[in-house]
């Protein structure tokens, strides 16, 4: 039986209900503890990764330092792609890093690390002006990276104490930047954790949409809608974060998603056969579906173009 095109396969499950003209754009979460001790190379698991599911923008954990050169190609089917590393400063071999496709990011501003004494590991943030194929106008984010601390040992109130930290920025700093925000990364700790309740009560106050990938899952992200409209009299085709619409995948199945939230498995989101190394190693780790936050989480994000009432 012939295999439906990724487009295809996305369009057949991903009932959204987000404008047909909106632009989708692909963003990447991957704790890499267990992706090898070369996870890239031309046979390692990012690149293949990378290679597959293509995202503009991928947000990395627990990073060995060093493995990322600061540009490098990687081939695939539907040609080369060219990417740019940038990486924390702290943190040894559990860095937090971000790797962005130059055919569909680029950095607004300089990457940095934000709350430094106030998370164990600090976020790295950074802005980015998107490149949709097709678009010619880039649609600005603002993208965190995050890796909280586990939940082992006496951590719980120094996880409170973080989760509250970074709810707090959310809430009174991020928004002086103007752009819409999408933090991502590895939570320790599923969306029910009460630890993690200063975060979830930012959706319960409409501030933003803390969105897990899957049941029990440790790795999501956090979107929240806060750049200004324009004034109507000087809106030209701007598009911005729709929040009450994206698609997740991650490699479990049978996941029950949340309203305005449609779940696509990972495998259905490539080509397994343009692309059966990836597919291959996936499949040798069934163990990642109960352990989601070390596998490649996507999220598909959708910017409909601002429409004055």
């Amino acid at each position: 039986m012939r295999r439906p095109s990724v487009a295809a396969a996305r369009n057949a499950h991903v009932e959204t209900g987000a404008p047909p003209s909106a632009v989708r754009l692909d963003f990447l979460s991957w704790n890499l503890r267990h992706a090898g001790v070369e996870p890239f190379g031309e046979s390692g698991p990012l690149g293949l990764g990378l290679a597959a599911l293509r995202p503009a923008v991928a947000l990395l954990q627990e990073c060995p330092r060093r493995v990322l050169p600061s540009q490098f190609v990687v081939e695939g089917p539907d040609g080369a792609r060219t990417y740019r590393t940038v990486y924390g400063l702290g943190g040894g071999d559990q860095r937090l890093a971000m790797v962005y496709d130059l055919g569909q990011a680029r950095l607004k501003r300089r990457a940095v690390e934000i709350l430094d004494g106030t998370l164990r590991r600090p976020a790295l943030s950074a802005a980015f002006a998107l490149l949709a194929e097709g678009q010619i106008e880039p649609i600005d984010l603002h993208l965190v990276n995050v890796h909280l601390l586990s939940r082992g040992g006496d951590n719980q109130v120094a996880r409170l104490a973080e989760a509250q930290a970074l709810a707090d920025w959310i809430e009174q700093a991020a928004p002086e930047a103007k752009l819409d925000l999408v933090v991502g990364g590895d939570w320790n700790g599923p969306a029910n954790d009460e630890m993690l309740e200063p975060l979830t009560g930012l959706e319960r106050r409409s501030h933003g949409a803390f969105q897990q990938i899957s049941a029990g899952s440790e790795a999501g992200f956090l979107v929240a809608s806060l750049r200004p409209r324009p004034h109507p009299e000087y809106v030209r085709g701007e598009r911005f974060l729709d929040i009450g619409f994206n698609a997740q995948s991650n490699v479990a199945t049978g996941v029950r998603p949340k309203p305005g939230m449609a779940f696509l498995p990972l495998t259905e989101t490539f080509d397994a056969r343009a692309h059966p190394a990836f597919a291959d190693w996936l499949k040798a780790r069934t163990w990642l579906a109960k352990s989601a936050e070390f596998a490649p989480n996507t999220i598909t994000l959708f910017f409909p173009e601002y429409e004055p009432e």
